[in-house]
């Protein structure tokens, strides 16, 4: 993405922190309203599972994960939560099967407008990320049909696909249908206001290609 042209600072290695991601109102520890919940974009590129964002480094309230992997017990709701400082408009989860397409655990936990991730064990390269962001800009450049049509395919002949989900929020299914619309990355459109957190309705784009190795699988 820095190859073609985006800007922004990210956190790395021991500096990136379960507890960026954690909400105050789902847990005491969490500070997402000074992180990630504070950001138009938010990223995590690493190791996870359905609902789960797992970090090489334990903070320092001992905490190594996010989301703690449970359907039901998930402490991450950006873009919806306490803390009085919600912004995050999109969060790209480019970790294996964070937004399960079969369930709605991360559409119900977000409140910000569209969340890109994979469904199933993912595998990607930096040029598919270049591609992606690629297509978000221009005129008819969106950020859901980027998502799935550059990310699917996994590196190399004969390696199969990517399970792609988009999912797309809004207050209703007219505001919802107007983000899906409207909202590109490159081109910086779509961003929130500070609490506007829409999250009340949701449309969901995918290619299903399995989500063999994921927790909760199809449950």
């Amino acid at each position: 993405m820095r190859d073609k042209g985006w800007t922004g600072v990210d956190w790395n290695g021991p500096d990136a922190w379960a507890i960026d991601f954690i909400d105050i109102s789902l847990d005491p520890h969490g500070y997402d309203y000074l992180e990630a919940d504070l950001a138009d974009l938010a990223v995590f590129d690493g190791h996870g599972n359905v609902d789960d964002l797992a970090f090489s480094n334990r903070d320092a309230q001992g905490y190594c994960d996010a989301g703690r992997g449970s359907l039901g017990n998930s402490n991450i709701e950006l873009g919806a939560g306490g803390g009085g400082t919600t912004k995050a408009a999109l969060f790209i989860a480019m970790t294996c099967c964070y937004v399960d397409a079969h369930h709605y655990s991360a559409e119900r936990l977000f409140g910000g407008n569209q969340i890109l991730g994979f469904g199933g064990e993912s595998d990607f390269d930096t040029n598919e990320i270049n591609e992606y962001y690629g297509g978000t800009g221009g005129s008819s450049g969106r950020n859901w049909s980027s998502w799935l049509n550059n990310l699917e395919d996994k590196p190399g002949w004969g390696t199969g696909n990517n399970t792609v989900v988009a999912v797309t929020l809004g207050w209703n299914s007219t505001d919802a249908n107007n983000n899906k619309s409207t909202c590109g990355l490159q081109r910086g459109t779509c961003w929130t206001r500070k609490g506007y957190s829409p999250g009340t309705f949701w449309i969901k784009d995918w290619y299903d290609n399995g989500c063999g190795g994921c927790s909760y699988c199809g449950q």
